[in-house]
């Protein structure tokens, strides 16, 4: 037998042996049922890039009402909660002595008032002199400095709400001394809030005042709250390397509470459209991630390139189309060019 022979016979019994076993195996396909799969039809959806962060929600307007003087709480206007216009009347406290030096102010001014009134004709007649009209007219102006000081003093017994808004829980009760500086009770406005949050230094030349932000909490459910960007910090914090970002949240039905904490995103770029599947789709693997796509009856073994993840859904950069009927269930039992069955 020739040296070519030699080599020859082994190659063909091989090859022969391959063919048989791929006959073999594809007829064992065939005989194999249909996996029982469940599809979902790839559609497409709006994908836009998005920063997270967290922060903390602030009231547009908020104060601690505290008086400017000292004094017993003689009266008090409001309830815990409720809602105040600006200029309502909320403690008064106790006013006699003050009202009292405002009689006693306001006969002086009376006085001095007729006596400067009286001066100033004699001085036009000259029969007063200089001096005496100078003087007259100083103790009218100290009078009317008197009354002055004491109404401005009078007014600070009677505190009212600066601005509107909803009263927090009363701190004081009625007859109890207060001193100038003790907190009677907090007022807030709430229509319009704001969120205080922080983005990673790479992100900061993405982060533009009129973008679209959106905030969650658990505090809320589901519910999700639309807002923009107000304002951004004009440094970066050295310490942290975070740049502080301001957003506004309408709050129309009062529903967020100031002080909450909140997951924020706020949207930058343009937006896309891409494709969207449920996440259980996705095999992952070393050689890259895929799906299998149902066509003519067979999973068809899919390579995708993944986008975000938004809920239980993600977004697919490439390698699907809309339209797509994507394994989501029974992929376990698969391989590329099995039959299926769909079960609805």
């Amino acid at each position: 037998m020739s040296v070519i022979k030699k080599i020859i016979i082994p190659i063909l019994i091989l090859a022969l042996s391959q063919a048989s076993a791929a006959f073999s195996a594809k007829a064992e396909t065939e005989k194999m049922p249909p996996v029982a799969v469940n599809v979902v039809k790839a559609s497409l959806a709006t994908w836009q890039e998005s920063i997270n962060s967290t922060g903390s929600l602030v009231s547009q307007q908020g104060v601690a009402i505290t008086p400017d003087v000292s004094g017993h709480v003689t009266k008090i206007y409001f309830k815990s909660g409720q809602y105040v216009e600006a200029g309502t009347p909320l403690v008064q406290l106790f006013p006699d002595v003050l009202q009292a030096q405002l009689r006693q102010y306001k006969a002086t001014l009376k006085l001095a008032q007729s006596s400067f009134k009286r001066f100033a004709d004699l001085y036009k007649r000259r029969v007063a002199s200089e001096s005496q009209y100078d003087e007259a007219q100083a103790k009218f102006s100290e009078a009317e400095a008197d009354v002055q000081k004491v109404e401005a003093q009078l007014a600070q017994t009677l505190i009212k709400a600066p601005f509107s808004g909803y009263l927090g829980i009363r701190r004081v009760n009625l007859g109890a001394y207060v001193s100038a500086g003790d907190p009677i009770v907090n007022l807030e406005n709430t229509d319009l809030l704001f969120v205080d949050f922080t983005v990673p230094e790479i992100y900061s030349k993405k982060v533009k005042v009129g973008q679209r932000i959106t905030i969650h909490s658990d505090a809320y459910g589901d519910r999700i709250f639309q807002g923009k960007v107000l304002a951004t910090e004009s440094l970066i914090n050295p310490n942290t390397r975070l740049l502080e970002v301001r957003a506004r949240i309408p709050n129309k039905d009062n529903v967020l509470i100031s002080g909450s904490f909140v997951v924020a995103k706020v949207f930058v770029g343009e937006a896309k459209q891409l494709i969207k599947i449920p996440q259980t789709a996705i095999q992952y693997s070393q050689e890259g991630n895929y799906v299998y796509v149902v066509k003519d009856g067979k999973a068809v073994k899919t390579g995708v390139t993944l986008g975000t993840r938004l809920d239980k859904n993600i977004f697919i950069i490439s390698g699907l189309q809309s339209g797509d009927e994507v394994v989501t269930a029974g992929q376990q039992r698969l391989f590329d060019g099995a039959a299926v069955s769909i079960e609805h």
